[in-house]
């Protein structure tokens, strides 16, 4: 018997080489990765999280169902290169009560150094406010209605790596911001007498 390492002969067969292939793939990714990390410091850009204001907030469309309330916000792009805006995670409470809760696709990108308008419209049924309600049907206008506006947004930021994991969902930035605020809102059929 010939001299083995083993305590039993390994005998090479071809039928292992698919396994090995997944195996050199998973480490030459990994390595790819680790590279990225340690040694290769552009892979991964370093930049400011955008910021978010509220510009204005009011209702934009009604129908007996319900009514939209549109938010016109504001990003703040200070990095020195765009920011696609993915996707948006928002609410909204008024008087606070919940009465919206969605996600949505901002398609939007912020300018390098600069700013871009973004619209989120709030769809909320007849019944989730009562205020609200009665302020659209002109039972009460001098009524003021308190909103607080929660959102997480989800960007893109530049380098190979980072557009690697943010494919695969292994790593995607997002920033959140919170607005409270007065809408006022004036009956349409209030607006139309005047």
């Amino acid at each position: 018997m010939p001299f083995s390492f083993f305590r039993y002969p390994v005998r090479m067969t071809t039928t292992n080489t698919p396994h090995l292939s997944r195996i050199t793939r998973l480490l030459l990714t990994f390595s790819i990765l680790l590279w990225g990390m340690v040694g290769g410091g552009c892979i991964f850009a370093d930049y400011q999280n955008p910021d978010f204001e509220v510009m204005s907030a009011r209702v934009t469309q009604e129908t007996d169902e319900g009514y939209v309330v549109t938010f016109i916000l504001k990003g703040h792009n200070s990095n020195a290169f765009a920011i696609p805006l993915h996707t948006v995670d928002y609410a909204l409470a008024l008087d606070s009560k919940q009465v919206y809760s969605g996600q949505r696709i901002t398609e939007a990108t912020l300018p390098r150094k600069g700013s871009q308008t973004v619209r989120l419209p709030v769809p909320i049924k007849r019944g989730e406010s009562a205020t609200a309600d009665a302020m659209l049907a002109a039972e009460s206008t001098d009524a003021d209605l308190n909103y607080r506006l929660a959102a997480t947004f989800v960007f893109e930021v530049p380098g190979s790596i980072a557009e690697i994991l943010f494919d695969n969902d292994i790593r995607k930035p997002t920033h959140s911001f919170a607005s409270t605020g007065t809408l006022e809102i004036e009956p349409p059929r209030a607006a139309a007498d005047n």
